[in-house]
């Protein structure tokens, strides 16, 4: 079967280009459309295989169009191939954004290079074997063990188990009932990536009754910060283990990310997730390892 490619751009040279281009490749049918209005228009009626635009385009365009391209049944996980010169505008404004590959400009021929790129599947040997080599067991131990104290200490949860890691998939994500995290980032010469701390709402408001000493039935401002002191302490304790094993982790600022998120992000190699047993609901150790 032939992959559909919406192409959607103003430069006319490229759109000839890359309509001959993909004509010499019978793997892909070309369906184009004139701007954001007639994109948003074709995703919402029909699903394709790629869609490949300029980021900002006539009636419609930038991150308000890739929102609505996510809100729709039919194209909510379609890779989106996104052409804008400045590609350092794309990560930052569609960093929680699934499935999006900025590309600078010109593309011209090299279109189908591009699609084929992200069509072309990574063996899963060599997936496991990136994992475990920045993975391995005395990294993603002192996590576990930061966490297994801390909650058993300070979240009042007497028994704590972990369940067998995965490697975290697009579709995967709605299923893990995640309401907040609290976020890590690291930046060294032997690790890029961040760490995650996340919980479903029962889970977490049922921690934070414990250590704030008051019920709650949402997540509010006079609780959503203790997400970024849990996995501050979970990441400050690791850190001291992991420096004394050769790495050069240093104190950082944590985040908090609530209602609809993600743990993958544009710029994500992988997201090893890791879920933690326990009688509080659902709580994830998240480690994500960038490109």
């Amino acid at each position: 079967m032939r992959k559909k490619v919406l192409l959607v751009t103003t430069n006319q040279t490229f759109l000839r280009d890359a309509i001959n281009v993909f004509n010499t490749d019978r793997s892909y049918k070309v369906i184009s459309a004139s701007d954001g209005k007639e994109l948003l228009y074709r995703v919402r009626n029909e699903a394709f295989h790629i869609i490949l635009m300029d980021y900002e385009l006539p009636k419609i365009g930038g991150q308000n169009l890739i929102f609505k391209i996510r809100d729709t049944e039919f194209n909510e996980g379609t890779p989106l191939l996104v052409v804008e010169s400045d590609v350092e505008l794309i990560r930052s404004q569609c960093r929680q954004v699934r499935s999006v590959y900025p590309v600078g400009v010109p593309l011209g021929r090299d279109v189908l290079a591009h699609v084929n790129n992200i069509f072309t599947p990574k063996s899963k040997t060599s997936m496991a074997r990136g994992a475990s080599m920045v993975l391995d067991v005395k990294f993603i131990n002192p996590f576990l063990e930061a966490l297994n104290e801390t909650l058993k200490v300070m979240c009042g949860v007497m028994k704590v188990s972990f369940g067998k890691p995965f490697l975290l998939k697009p579709e995967q994500e709605r299923s893990l009932d995640i309401e907040i995290s609290g976020v890590v980032i690291v930046d060294t010469t032997n690790f890029r990536g961040g760490v995650y701390l996340s919980f479903s709402l029962e889970a977490y408001l049922t921690i934070a009754e414990v250590m704030l000493s008051e019920k709650y039935q949402e997540i509010c401002k006079d609780n959503v910060d203790l997400a970024a002191e849990l996995v501050s302490i979970v990441y400050g304790n690791a850190k001291k283990v992991l420096n004394e094993n050769g790495y050069t982790f240093k104190k950082v600022i944590p985040e908090v990310k609530a209602e609809s998120h993600s743990l993958l992000e544009v710029d994500d190699r992988f997201v090893m997730v890791v879920p933690v047993i326990s009688d509080m609901g659902k709580i994830y150790l998240s480690v994500a390892v960038k490109n």
